[in-house]
């Protein structure tokens, strides 16, 4: 039945009765509906990043498809499009769900590309998933890419940071037990994409008491300490479950591409924080050498608590173009 509908909307498509704008959205239409199906009450849902699977990689074609997945989700008559929850929760499994999020990701086969969606619960639980295919000749129309603009640069960067264990951030982190020591950042952008003039911002918690530092790496790999700037005044002691916004902001601007912002939190305070901001202040071309020193020291107590963590994320950049929302 999916094949002879993707047939049918290429064959409406090829003979000019449809955009290809609308051929998408017909699909996505499609896709939300089978995932609120079983839906009998009105549900708030935030919509999230849709990465390349098994990648974290954000293009193009994540930013177009977010945007859409919002404006199509927005008319669903049992789902009302909210600000996507982020941060830290301590939702239980069991409890009523009145919140969720449509993310998902998605895969190059051949000749066509494989969306895969999903609705989450609050609680991660995965309320359905749902999935749908995409010609690439069809994406080629509107101008939209499938990789960022930086590939080889993203590529080289994970190589580096694979090697120090760094998990990826989610929306929303839970919080397994009372002894864990749980962070989580994220940007501004619920699809962790932005476009040419756009502000980023950046917000971090935690659940415990702790000290923090963020890391950024741009589409170029260079490497600079995002927060905190002031050697003499560093201000980054987190409280406990209060989301902050990190004071320094960026309008997106050239290089293009997919950047990284790592997260690290102790229950101390940095050694040689000081000395580290004057030495990171300046992006620095990205090498392991200088990854590793940037990231010593993260450790687990003596009694076998962990006193240290870290988390990233990642953010992609794009020129202004007809493949926007």
């Amino acid at each position: 039945m999916r094949k002879f509908f993707l047939a049918a909307l290429m064959t409406a498509f090829l003979g000019a009765s449809l955009s290809a704008q609308q051929v998408l959205d017909d699909l996505i239409r499609a896709s939300i509906n089978n995932l609120a199906s079983q839906q009998n009450r009105v549900l708030s849902v935030g919509i999230g990043s849709i990465p390349q699977a098994g990648t974290e990689v954000l293009s193009a074609f994540s930013h177009h498809l977010a945007g859409r997945i919002r404006s199509i989700a927005g008319n669903h008559n049992f789902l009302e499009v909210t600000a996507l929850s982020r941060g830290i929760s301590t939702v239980r499994p069991g409890a009523q769900q009145s919140r969720a999020s449509i993310t998902g990701n998605y895969t190059v086969l051949g000749d066509n590309v494989q969306v895969q969606l999903e609705l989450i619960y609050e609680n991660g639980t995965i309320a359905s998933t749902d999935d749908f295919i995409v010609p690439i000749a069809l994406l080629r129309q509107m101008g939209i890419e499938l990789a960022p603009p930086n590939q080889q640069a993203v590529d080289r960067r994970e190589q580096i940071i694979a090697e120090f264990d760094i998990p990826q951030a989610q929306d929303v982190a839970h919080v397994p037990t009372s002894q864990a020591f749980v962070i989580n950042a994220w940007p501004s952008s619920e699809s962790n994409t932005y476009v040419a003039g756009e502000t980023l911002r950046f917000f971090v918690q935690s659940n415990r008491n702790c000290y923090f530092r963020l890391f950024y790496i741009d589409a170029d790999n260079n490497m600079m300490i995002l927060y905190p700037r002031n050697p003499n005044n560093p201000d980054n002691y987190l409280n406990a479950n209060i989301r902050r916004q990190i004071p320094v902001t960026f309008v997106v601007q050239p290089p293009f591409g997919q950047e990284t912002v790592i997260m690290e939190a102790s229950s101390a305070q940095f050694d040689n924080l000081a000395q580290e901001i004057r030495t990171y202040l300046e992006p620095r071309p990205m090498t392991r050498q200088l990854t590793a020193a940037a990231f010593r020291g993260l450790g687990v107590a003596a009694d076998g608590q962990s006193d240290s963590t870290s988390t990233r994320f990642n953010i992609t950049t794009l020129p202004a173009s007809p493949g926007g929302r």
